[in-house]
């Protein structure tokens, strides 16, 4: 008898739910809403911005670009629409090549191979020498006597845990 009152109210909780979830519709969310946003920002580390727009369609545009301090530079300019995502990528940071593949466009304006080796040893010689012409002076015409504490040979204080049921593996 038991048994057949749980099979008797699980088909009715089945029939239930299944006439619940005949009468629940997504919403249409229409076409694509337009947008267009713009930022920029700059540091003393250097400056960076983004802008992108989507239009009725659903086509996405946009572009990022980086500057920074040193020199270094990277916009990057890209569309997404039917066709799939396509990207362009503008740069001179080292150890990049000019390349295209999978709908990315790269055009580096940065040396490559034994030219960049070249070029960033002699920055990192001319760095060095920089460093030792600009030494000070060997001596001083004052004498500076600075006033330190003696260190102390304390003990350490000791920390034990709170007394209390703690859990070991």
């Amino acid at each position: 008898m038991l048994k057949a009152f749980l099979l008797l109210t699980l088909a009715v909780a089945a029939l239930a739910q299944r006439e619940r979830q005949s009468k629940v519709k997504a919403d249409d969310p229409g076409p694509p809403a337009p947008y267009s946003f713009v930022y920029g920002s700059s540091a003393k580390d250097g400056t960076h911005g983004r802008e992108e727009t989507r239009d009725e369609h659903g086509t996405v545009r946009g572009s990022y670009r980086i500057a920074l301090a040193d020199g270094r530079m990277r916009v990057v300019k890209y569309v997404a629409d039917k066709d799939g995502f396509r990207a362009g990528i503008a740069t001179n940071e080292q150890g990049t090549e000019s390349a295209s593949s999978s709908g990315v466009v790269v055009h580096s304006e940065a040396l490559s191979g034994p030219d960049a080796a070249r070029a960033e040893a002699h920055k990192a010689r001319a760095r060095t020498t920089a460093r030792a012409t600009a030494s000070r002076p060997a001596a001083s015409a004052s004498y500076n006597v600075e006033r330190r504490v003696a260190p102390s040979h304390a003990r350490m204080p000791e920390y034990f845990p709170a007394p209390g049921d703690y859990f070991e593996p």
